[in-house]
């Protein structure tokens, strides 16, 4: 029998700030500062053939214009790579210690060219077989970003914080179930019932009697955009961290919650 193993994606930037794509969804983002690596769970955005995992070099001031603010640069030494590596249950996340299935890497060095135009991009693929099969999105329909859709997706978030305020568990399970019922299929040792008893212990955790745990959107700093080729709509602020947040009543530190919607039927759904 096998061992469980798991497929990570891994950003790595040197000197540069760098942004991770897998199959056209943003998951990792790193700048100038901090940490030089991030790994991400990824087995939920592998798709069936072929794979493409993307790093943008440079990419713009807010997400939606992480690809198209332009600007020139002169010559200083960077580096940056995006990968997908394949892990077995435990080990370190480092690239010496899994399979590394896929790298897209970018290294200017040594003065050559001494000026470069950013964002750049970089991209690389790989055949992963069948994978986890196809996903909603995949054949969701795409979507026009106006204003329409940002106020659809506004109410979505609406209905989130609601149904956490409510405390109402299966208003917040049917809100989200066609992601969680993929994150099972993504992930062999995650079932429903982990996944409704997690929000279950989160709702409990964030509605404790005289805190609130919602922060006033600031719909100013909302910076949506489309990905995965436009099937997808991400809800994301312009400081590229997740628009869904919730504070914690212990710490007061703000927890962020990734989410992607796309249009399954009439309605705008979370899909991750």
């Amino acid at each position: 029998m096998s061992e469980p193993t798991i497929v990570l994606s891994q950003l790595w930037a040197q000197n540069c700030s760098a942004e991770l794509y897998v199959n056209g969804a943003p998951i990792s983002r790193l700048s100038n500062e901090g940490i030089d690596t991030e790994n991400m769970a990824a087995e939920q955005w592998l798709v069936p053939g072929t794979n493409t995992i993307e790093v943008v070099i440079e990419p713009g001031s807010t997400p939606s214009v992480a690809r198209t603010e332009a600007k020139d640069l002169d010559y200083r030494p960077m580096a940056a790579a995006a990968r997908l590596i394949r892990f077995k249950e435990g080990v370190k996340a480092t690239v010496e210690n899994g399979e590394l299935l896929v790298e897209a890497r970018f290294e200017w060095k040594d003065g050559q060219p001494n000026r470069m135009h950013f964002p750049h991009s970089v991209g690389a693929s790989v055949d992963l077989g069948a994978a986890h099969g196809a996903w909603l999105w995949q054949s969701a329909p795409s979507l026009t970003l106006d204003d329409a859709l940002v106020d659809e997706a506004r109410a979505v978030m609406d209905e989130l914080e609601a149904a956490i305020r409510g405390k109402h568990l299966d208003r917040l399970w049917a809100l989200t179930e066609l992601q969680m019922t993929e994150c099972v299929r993504a992930f062999s040792a995650v079932t429903a019932d982990f996944l409704k008893n997690e929000l279950a212990q989160m709702i409990a955790h964030h509605t404790q009697p005289g805190f609130d745990p919602f922060l006033p959107r600031d719909r100013a700093q909302h910076d949506f955009r489309l990905v995965c080729g436009g099937r997808l709509l991400q809800l994301v602020d312009k400081d590229f961290r997740p628009s869904f947040r919730l504070v914690d009543p212990p710490t007061q530190r703000i927890t962020h919650f990734p989410t992607y919607l796309g249009r399954v039927g009439k309605d705008l759904r979370v899909l991750r």
